[in-house]
């Protein structure tokens, strides 16, 4: 049992870790990554439960109470958010083994719902960050150690000379994708703003998704969600990807080889619940997977670097 986003893909790459069986039940909410991700399944579709939705989750508790009970599962696992509550809760309470794993997000303790299942007898639970491992926090693996550190550099590690020369001839196009996640109601217009503001006037062509930071007379190819095939394909025509620090969008991009630069929500600017998106962005560019930078600090000559580095084509250096 998953949210949509980054909880339900790393509740799938768990999956394929433990090799859980292939008749497993998947419940979730149903968006274009879940659709795709779960299409040779059936999983049960919960109404959205947004951050810090009580009454959603009220609402679905008879969704959630019926999927746990259904059948005699092996184990309940879920990565989170809100519905791995009462969803290992009713787990518990029939019988069945219950796993809560905390989201790699949380790099210095555990969520509100972690914080709420340590307490509930029969949940075992978990981290993925050994730092703050305990008797009660197990640590066995972390997802983002799949991924290894290519022979990539950030922007300040650039060699003598290339940041100044870091550039592409004038007649090349950078195509250039934008995705914004798809979780609500946080809307990212400081990202939107800042990639308007540092390609104005470039040679660019952009493909935007945007999920519900709608906006009208944005250049490009612009679309609110994708379908699986469609991000993919989007990711893998791209020449850089411009990306809120989104845990399940970071993992794809760290799998893809597309240069990538992560840009975080903030709280201050109602963009998330918190800045754990910093950490994740922060995380990826320590071990060398992409360029991290603030969404006011966005530039074109940053986005070039960020190419041009991070892809390890450095052809057009001087």
């Amino acid at each position: 049992m998953a949210s949509t986003g980054g909880h339900l893909t790393q509740a799938h790459l768990i999956a394929s870790l433990i090799s859980a069986r292939g008749d497993s039940h998947w419940v979730t909410f149903s968006n274009a990554q879940s659709r795709s991700l779960l299409a040779h399944t059936e999983p049960t579709f919960l109404p959205y439960v947004g951050p810090r939705g009580g009454w959603a989750l009220l609402r679905s508790l008879p969704q959630i109470f019926a999927a746990v009970t259904h059948t005699r599962w092996d184990a309940v696992i879920s990565t989170g958010a809100a519905i791995a509550v009462p969803a290992l809760v009713f787990a518990v309470l029939t019988g069945r083994r219950a796993y809560y794993v905390e989201s790699i997000s949380r790099f210095d303790g555990p969520s509100l719902s972690g914080r709420i299942l340590r307490r509930v007898p029969g949940v075992q639970v978990l981290t993925q960050h050994s730092r703050w491992s305990d008797e009660s926090w197990l640590y066995d693996v972390c997802v983002l150690d799949a991924y290894g550190s290519p022979a990539r550099v950030g922007a300040g590690d650039a060699p003598s000379g290339a940041r100044g020369g870091a550039v592409r001839d004038a007649e090349d196009v950078l195509e250039v994708f934008v995705t914004l996640g798809t979780i609500r109601p946080y809307r990212f217009d400081a990202l939107v703003d800042s990639v308007l503001s540092a390609t104005a006037g470039r040679p660019c062509r952009i493909t935007w998704q945007l999920g519900c930071t709608t906006r009208e007379g944005l250049p490009g190819d612009v679309r609110a969600e994708m379908s699986g095939a469609d991000f993919d394909a989007a990711i893998a025509s791209a020449d850089l990807v411009i990306s809120h620090a989104g845990v399940a969008t970071a993992l794809k991009l760290a799998e893809s080889g597309t240069p990538f630069v992560l840009v975080p929500r903030r709280a201050q600017r109602a963009e998330h619940v918190d800045d754990h998106q910093q950490q994740i962005a922060d995380d990826l560019a320590r071990r060398r997977l992409c360029t991290a930078v603030e969404a006011p600090d966005l530039t074109w000559e940053l986005l070039l670097d960020a190419h041009a580095l991070n892809s390890g084509d450095l052809g057009s250096v001087a």
